[in-house]
């Protein structure tokens, strides 16, 4: 492998103005041109390993025609539990019409400017989406280009039509001002995310339309620095809201690194010092001996790690506060959004109104006048939650 990657041109077939991903990501400094080949036979391995294994763990798997909106809320939302969801996109136009060849050869699609990083300006970078794709399919780069795209939050947008998300998933924060994130992403393999956790404290979902992504989550109680660096104490006793770290200034913050580099380690030390074990030399889902972790409410939550591997037409929900790192393992097309529900309402207003107490006003009004609930007890229980923080913010501020 390591011949055939020495004979290729690594050079991408993108604009000038990127030529500086060039230099970070591709063969071009003879330097650090061995590390770069170690890590894509590193990568290759590990696709081999993954592929001989049975990575699904035990993270529950539901399906979206079995189980109901209320009883989804009650396992799953309210408790903080991640899971994979079956049959949200099975009827979504998006999964034809975002597969790789249409992307690449469909005039409604090939067109639209995608953004896919930043330039040393900070500035996004944008480009075509079939020229993208012609990127994805031939590109040899250690930490690839990777499409994280906010149009669908435009109404009305191409990309936006193409689905529609589940009741599961309801947004409480879905009202004009918020701007509440939602991606479109394509991701070459070996791109991805490096550990961190959604910002405002806001749960996700992530449909995969096309492809296959590695997952690894740690649930709130771990302390940031392990699970990122693999150093310091493993766990804080805390829950740890917070926002993203994805500075990329170290390779740890580059996804293929941390899981070839720093997963390993983490493993290490969970199975020497936590005594937790993988079986059949998958680890699955860690659930620790001490019990559970509490959101402050005085609910206990599960406490402990989940690796598993995402397959096309599969939904992970990730609740608010869970740390989780993903690897694109080939190239993968996927939507996905944050929200705020019923179950992490209280986390996400606090945390708005801690950044912003003007939006946090903005978000008690549309509670107030624009939520629409079948259960009016409900609707009482959000508004009074929030004028308790509210309040107390505000005397916190000295407001």
């Amino acid at each position: 492998m390591v011949d055939q990657l020495k004979a290729t041109d690594f050079r991408r077939s993108v604009p000038a103005n990127f030529e500086f991903w060039h230099s970070q990501s591709t063969f071009s400094d003879p330097s650090v041109r061995d590390k770069q080949l170690a890590i894509l036979q590193a990568f290759e391995e590990h696709i081999q390993h993954l592929s001989s294994s049975d990575y699904r763990g035990d993270i529950p798997i539901i399906d979206v025609d079995e189980v109901s909106v209320t009883q989804f809320r009650k396992e799953f939302d309210h408790t903080k539990r991640p899971c994979v969801v079956l049959g949200i996109c099975r009827d979504w136009p998006a999964v034809k019409n975002w597969s790789i060849d249409n992307l690449l050869n469909d005039k409604t699609y090939q067109d639209i400017s995608v953004t896919c990083g930043v330039d040393r300006q900070g500035k996004s970078l944008n480009l075509p989406c079939a020229e993208f794709v012609r990127y994805m399919l031939d590109q040899q780069d250690v930490n690839p280009l990777y499409v994280f795209d906010q149009s669908l939050s435009k109404e009305g947008h191409q990309f936006s039509v193409d689905y529609r998300p589940h009741h599961f998933f309801a947004d409480l924060f879905a009202w004009p001002q918020s701007n509440n994130p939602k991606w479109l992403l394509l991701g070459p393999a070996r791109s991805g995310s490096c550990m961190h956790t959604d910002p405002m404290a806001t749960s996700a979902w992530n449909a995969l339309l096309h492809g296959r992504k590695h997952w690894v989550l740690f649930s709130p109680d771990f302390n940031g620095e392990f699970i990122r660096t693999g150093k310091g104490d493993l766990r804080t006793g805390v829950r740890e809201v917070g926002g993203m770290m994805m500075a990329m200034q170290h390779p740890q913050d580059i996804a293929v690194w941390w899981f070839l580099n720093v997963l390993p380690v983490i493993k290490q030390r969970l199975q020497s010092e936590m005594g937790c074990e993988a079986k059949d030399g998958v680890w699955g889902t860690v659930n620790f001996k001490d019990g559970d972790w509490s959101d402050g409410n005085g609910d206990a939550h599960p406490s402990g790690m989940i690796e598993f591997i995402q397959e096309a037409g599969e939904t992970i929900f990730v609740p608010g506060g869970w740390w989780h790192a993903v690897l694109n393992i080939e190239n993968t097309v996927a939507v996905t959004h944050n929200f705020c529900s019923t179950g992490n309402f209280s986390e996400v207003f606090q945390s708005v109104c801690e950044t912003d107490i003007g939006m946090g006003e903005m978000f008690l009004n549309h509670i107030k006048t624009q939520l629409t609930t079948e259960d009016p007890a409900l609707r009482t229980e959000l508004v009074e939650s929030a004028e308790n923080i509210l309040e107390l913010t505000r005397f916190l501020a000295g407001r």
